[in-house]
């Protein structure tokens, strides 16, 4: 790579870090409260196991528009799961 790539790439890099990080605290009360209902909700129901905080960050460069623009997801994941085993087609149940 010759050094006009590596200053583009270091530019690059230097303006998404500093796009995310103003996302993260701009949004930080928003981030805090959804870890704090993820909490209460998991104490409320009595789960052992808390649900992830996802923190989704995207940087996008647009080359010819020398445009690089960051985005920020975050989501509290509920999941819920059933198991069951079906019965075997060829194997009769026995009368008990």
């Amino acid at each position: 790579m010759n050094n006009i790539e590596n200053n583009r790439l270091e530019q690059i890099l230097s303006q998404a870090s500093g796009q995310l990080n103003t996302l993260m605290m701009e949004r930080s009360s928003d981030i805090q409260n959804a870890w704090n209902e993820t909490i209460e909700e998991a104490q409320e129901n009595e789960k052992e196991k808390l649900p992830p905080l996802k923190l989704s960050m995207s940087v996008v460069v647009d080359l010819e528009k020398d445009v690089v623009e960051s985005a920020l997801r975050f989501t509290c994941a509920y999941t819920s799961k059933l198991c069951a085993t079906l019965p075997d087609p060829n194997q009769p149940t026995l009368p008990i």
